[in-house]
């Protein structure tokens, strides 16, 4: 979701700036000046509009007229209460109180906007199960690393499912969804049975038994082969992705040792996905990766800091296809 934000000082602009960006959303512009407003707005986008230098109560009409969604910001609510009746009476406006910078730089009183992001960036989203496109990541030696540098870059305005397979011991499990949330600000939750992929949800696969996703996008498990020494097994979990038609994306294979996930990336790569592998010289272990190109499964073999940007184009595309 794109937001907009228009303000007369550049302070107001820099919280919220951090506020958007915390959110995960995409500035898309900001507007000092109605003129600046009219020259960049868009139907569709969210606009936060801070009332004090510029006349919320007139800006606020206006914009909701061209299609946009309005939030007005105001610092003193008690001293702005005629121009706030002013701006919600046609409707299509919220009110919110204006979030401050403790000295540190942080941002504070905020929470009731964070609220309303997320409530809007939910409202625009695509549906969890039929729409939005699937990223699955799957990696082992070296794996956590590279999979917090992917999750981290991909393009935040881009409502996708994400799930990453990482050959772990099973009580490591919930620590890695924990760390991988703490160091890309993403929501990280463990894809327990039965649970759907979902936007603006990156889900993590239990290794203690197998996972696998039905045609529906629902994760699934069974029990694991004793024979296959990796857990969970790369290779099942995107061949299953490859078997639901209903479902379109991009695949990552990244650093690890072995052959784990080449089978099931060429079976990705066969069933129309976009089809990625990390290159020698940023793996940690160019074990995985060289399989899958060695066996044409990746139709782009590049590295680790542009994955994320190589999965991003290829999602929008996929993202755009279905629209």
């Amino acid at each position: 979701m794109k937001v907009g934000l228009v303000a007369s000082d550049a302070d107001a602009i820099t919280v919220l700036r951090r506020v958007v960006d915390d959110e995960r959303l995409e500035v898309a512009w900001t507007a000092a000046s109605p003129s600046a407003i009219a020259s960049s707005a868009r139907s569709g986008q969210l606009a936060l509009v801070v009332h004090g230098g510029l006349d919320a109560s007139t800006l606020a009409p206006d914009l909701v007229a061209r299609g946009l969604r309005v939030v007005v910001l105001v610092r003193d609510p008690a001293a702005s209460v005629d121009a706030l009746y002013r701006a919600i009476a046609g409707g299509g406006v919220e009110v919110v109180t204006m979030p401050r910078l403790d000295p540190g730089g942080a941002v504070r009183e905020g929470a009731a906007l964070s609220s309303i992001l997320a409530r809007h960036r939910r409202a625009s989203a695509p549906s969890t199960t039929k729409d939005a496109p699937v990223l699955a990541i799957a990696a082992s030696a070296g794996g956590p690393e590279a999979l917090a540098e992917v999750l981290g870059s991909l393009a935040p305005d881009l409502p996708l499912r994400v799930i990453v397979a990482q050959h772990i011991e099973p009580a490591f499990v919930p620590g890695l969804a924990r760390w991988l949330a703490t160091r890309t600000r993403r929501r990280v939750e463990i894809a327990e049975e039965g649970r759907a992929l979902e936007v603006e949800t990156t889900l993590v696969v239990r290794s203690d038994r197998q996972p696998t996703v039905d045609g529906r996008g629902i994760v699934r498990y069974r029990g694991l082969d004793p024979a296959n020494p990796f857990h969970p097994c790369i290779d099942a979990l995107l061949a299953s992705l490859a078997a639901a038609p209903l479902l379109r994306g991009a695949a990552a294979l990244l650093t690890g040792m072995g052959s784990d996930g080449a089978a099931g990336l060429l079976a990705l790569r066969a069933a129309g996905w976009v089809t990625i592998a990390q290159d020698a010289a940023s793996s940690r272990v160019f074990g995985m990766p060289r399989a899958a190109a060695e066996l044409g499964a990746a139709s782009h073999v590049v590295a680790l800091d542009h994955i994320g940007a190589t999965a991003s184009r290829a999602l929008r595309a996929a993202a755009g296809a279905r629209a």
